[in-house]
């Protein structure tokens, strides 16, 4: 929805009831308000303007982290891990930031062995 159709339709609110600011509404009342005006539910009306598919963000989500926990996998599995209270507490640390394994998988290509190796 653009600014001008957002305007447009508070302006119409604001006719039936002038003290009306903001309006409240349900992603599942819109859903139903878009379908019976378009044929289309709200996602597929997103998509066909955008041309691109909305984001899952919780299939994401799952993705990032069993990307992460594979490329930690074979860090905590090393010798190192074992061996060096250093390196523990190091892999303990990025590993709370949630982000930084994923890195290395995407930087390595998913080499776990290139990843993990530490000389």
């Amino acid at each position: 929805m653009t600014a001008t159709h957002r305007r447009s339709t508070l302006e119409e609110i604001r006719r039936r009831d002038p003290g009306v600011q903001r309006i409240r509404v349900t992603l599942r009342d819109l859903d139903a308000a878009v379908r019976a005006g378009t044929e289309l539910g709200l996602a597929e009306l997103l998509e066909a303007l955008d041309g691109r598919p909305l984001a899952k963000r919780p299939a994401e989500a799952a993705r990032t982290l069993a990307t992460r926990h594979k490329a930690l996998r074979p860090a905590e599995e090393s010798a190192l891990y074992e061996n060096a209270e250093w390196y523990r507490a190091w892999l303990n640390a990025v590993s709370r930031d949630g982000a930084s394994p994923a890195r290395w998988w995407r930087i390595f290509g998913g080499d776990t062995a290139r990843a993990t190796v530490v000389r």
